[in-house]
């Protein structure tokens, strides 16, 4: 059984190829960079082999990063990235999977920010600006005092 939005090389017209659906119905490998093994995870991605599957493989959802309060406008439940200059930056302890512990301060306010990947700890440099995107807290647990 095949979907509404199925074509067959016999049912569209020009099957020679040089029809105007020709590129839609072609692999995904036949686009620029796509490899055979990149084509099957984006397959595997649009729910088809072909460019067209592609196209119509719509987002399920989007993070708007627009908002950029100061530290000091920042509400709890809000997602919105953060701008401050580095004022500290803590390693953890050696052989711990803690994470490095960055202090970022914008005049308002100063704010803890926690990087679990070592490579992007040491991007940060102290005294510079850097920007950051600040997701709501997890939801607490029962038990959770804090």
């Amino acid at each position: 059984m095949s979907s509404p939005l199925s074509f067959t090389s016999s049912s569209v017209p020009g099957q020679d190829g040089n029809s105007a659906l020709a590129p839609l119905l072609a692999p995904l490998e036949s686009l620029p960079g796509v490899s055979t093994a990149r084509a099957k995870l984006l397959g595997r991605i649009a729910g088809g082999r072909r460019v067209m599957d592609l196209l119509f493989c719509l987002p399920e959802s989007i993070t708007d990063r627009r908002l950029r309060p100061t530290l000091a406008q920042l509400r709890p439940d809000t997602i919105a990235t953060v701008t401050g200059v580095v004022q500290d930056i803590r390693s953890p302890a050696p052989r711990t999977r803690q994470p490095w512990r960055v202090i970022i301060d914008d005049a308002t306010g100063v704010l803890e920010v926690a990087f679990f990947s070592p490579w992007q700890a040491k991007q940060v440099v102290k005294g510079e600006s850097i920007s950051q995107p600040r997701p709501p807290p997890p939801p607490a647990v029962a038990g959770d005092h804090r």
